[in-house]
């Protein structure tokens, strides 16, 4: 995923391997010229054999923002609803961890918020479409929303203004 700020600078973020099977979070932070200006990576800690990887970034005067998807454990196959929050100069502020398992997807900031979609689940229950508010500040979640579409939802994108919170994926449904 990427996204530039106000000043034309460059930001991506993505997976990057570190050693085989083991992946984390590596955000880059250019100029408009094209020079490297930062590199922050995150790995979960704790765990051996991961796959951590980022799904959306956002930007604004406050920090750098990721929707990511983080493994628990050590298969590395259940995940973690997670958004990171990074300064302008590249250094980890928080980390949000949502309480279900789960994967964040989309980002977005509006009216000094940041709102998040994704997918969780709790114990063996199906997934269900997730979306979230967090104070920029210090990432507490304001509110939590889980929609049941009664088989497995994902929520994918996510778009805030005015008038509501607007959210869109996949809704299965078994029947």
């Amino acid at each position: 995923a990427f996204t530039m700020d106000f000043l034309n600078n460059l930001y991506i973020t993505g997976l990057s391997e570190i050693s085989p099977g083991i992946y984390k979070i590596t955000t880059l932070k250019y100029d408009p010229a094209g020079s490297l200006i930062w590199s922050a990576q995150y790995m979960t800690p704790g765990t051996f054999t991961e796959i951590d990887y980022a799904n959306d970034i956002k930007v604004d005067s406050t920090g750098v923002y990721i929707a990511a998807s983080v493994a628990i454990g050590n298969s590395g196959s259940d995940k973690e609803f997670t958004v990171l929050k990074y300064s302008s100069l590249g250094v980890l502020q928080w980390e949000y961890v949502h309480q279900d398992t789960g994967e964040a997807y989309g980002l977005e900031i509006y009216n000094s918020a940041i709102y998040v979609v994704g997918w969780t689940k709790s114990g063996l229950a199906k997934n269900d479409f997730t979306t979230v508010k967090l104070d920029p500040n210090n990432g507490t979640q304001l509110f939590s929303v889980k929609h049941d579409g009664g088989d497995d939802d994902i929520g994918k994108e996510i778009a805030v203004n005015n008038s509501g919170i607007y959210v869109t994926g996949v809704s299965l449904d078994a029947g």
